[in-house]
Order: C-alpha cells, then structure tokens, then sequence
C-alpha cells in the first residue's frame, strides 16, 4: 500500500492552504523578504525630494501622526461633509522623526476600514512600513500604505 488517501489528499490540501496564505501575506505587505527597509533616519525625505526617481519604491517603517483621511472624487461620500482631492485617496500624516514635513499615505478602501476598525483617530501616533510612490499634486511626498504595525 502506498499510504492511506486520506493523509495523502490532507497533506495536498495543507499544501495549497500554505501557498494560498502565502500569496496573500506577499500581496497584503508587498514585500519580499529580502527587500531592505529604511527608515526616514537613514534615507532623510530631503534626498526623496531631491532624488525622487531613484527613490520610488523604497520601504519605510517610521512611526506617523495620523491626521486625516482625504477621498478622491470617485470614493468621497457626496452626503458626507468630506474633503475630495485630486489623486488617490490617502490620508496625511506627520513622520514622528522628521516631523516638520506632512506626507500622503495612500490607501485601498480595504485598509480604509481597517483604520477605522482599529479606532484611529486625528493625532494617534501609528507604525506602518510605506512604500515611497513619488510626488503627489502639489508637490508632497506620497507613500503607499502597505501595514499598519502594533
């Protein structure tokens, strides 16, 4: 006998259980574990103004305050009294480190409703790794959101 079919199609689902929950875990933070992380310490937001494309893409874990979550028109909620802006929905934060400087983190409406579920509010300090998009409209520095750590 080669083995019983059960553990045999146990193991096979068990499988396709860990790969799915991979993928997911490498789609949800978008990192690859070796790719490096900095922090605004090490690769100061004055470099990502002055050298803005050889930046994009790079990954930060900094902690942020939080302020407000901005909808692009596509999102915004017409009987809301919301901001609407131009460019993706995000909302703007303070880097606890450099703090002079304002920043769009741009989010899904998933992770959205992850931020309220977690109950964060206008000057919560939270740590999340960003990944550096570019320049915004009007000239901020915008970031991806790709977790809110604890």
């Amino acid at each position: 006998m080669n083995g019983c079919p059960v553990k045999r199609h146990g193991l096979g689902i068990l499988l396709v259980f860990w790969i799915a929950v991979s993928a997911c875990a490498g789609t949800q933070g978008g990192l690859r574990p070796d790719e490096p992380v900095y922090t605004f310490l090490e690769l100061p937001m004055k470099r990502l103004y002055s050298e803005t494309d050889s930046h994009i893409g790079k990954v930060f874990d900094e902690r942020f305050k939080f302020y407000r979550i901005y909808h692009d028109k596509e999102t915004a909620d017409p009987s809301k009294r919301e901001q609407t802006i131009q460019g993706k929905t995000h909302f703007t934060a303070r880097p606890i480190t450099q703090y002079m400087q304002v920043v769009r983190i741009q989010i899904t409406p998933r992770q959205e409703k992850l931020l309220l579920t977690m109950g964060i509010e206008r000057q919560d300090v939270i740590r999340a790794k960003v990944r550096f998009a570019g320049l915004a409209p009007g000239g901020s520095l915008a970031f991806d959101l790709l977790e809110v750590l604890p």
